[in-house]
């Protein structure tokens, strides 16, 4: 049974090496120059970037300062709209509603090609 089961694993991750991708660094960083897209019955269609190690480095800061997870999602989510809407602010963001904004950015979260997430 033992050795059944090793054979199986091994089965496994032989399909999961095959069906893996090569690590391409052109491609993530194409993906991070795109502007991506959600569609929200309230907001309409909102587009958005990815934010980058560079943009998160700059964002630190103001991510540090955040008290609270839902200060820093919204931070997060500011960075995102602001490569598609260069001119909105954080206030803006804030005062968006929160039932619309919480859809779009589950959206986002679900939709955006996202590297780190594991298969």
């Amino acid at each position: 049974m033992e050795e059944r089961a090793k054979e199986e694993f091994a089965a496994f991750e032989e399909e999961q090496r095959k069906k893996a991708k090569a690590f391409n660094i052109s491609a993530v960083i194409a993906a991070t120059k795109k502007l991506y897209a959600v569609q929200d019955v309230e907001l309409g269609t909102v587009k958005y970037g990815l934010i980058t190690l560079g943009d998160s480095a700059e964002l630190g800061p103001l991510i540090d300062s955040a008290k609270t997870p839902t200060e820093k999602s919204l931070i997060t989510f500011w960075a995102m709209l602001r490569k598609a809407y260069p001119d909105i602010t954080l206030d803006d963001v804030r005062a968006m509603p929160l039932v619309a904004t919480m859809r779009v950015f589950e959206k986002m979260e679900r939709e955006a090609p996202n590297f780190h997430r594991k298969a």
